[in-house]
């Protein structure tokens, strides 16, 4: 399984959990820690 980032935006927030599997839209959103800031990411699933 292979995923393609489509678009990832901050979030302002310390700590953050989002695990969301959207298999009708082949989207799966999580949340990522960069340079010690939080970011929500969503990727498009490539099977």
């Amino acid at each position: 399984m292979y995923g393609k980032l489509v678009s990832t935006e901050k979030i302002g927030a310390k700590s953050y959990n989002i695990d969301i599997k959207d298999f009708k839209n082949n989207i799966y959103q999580f949340a990522c820690l960069i340079n010690n800031k939080w970011y929500y990411s969503k990727v498009i699933i490539i099977n």
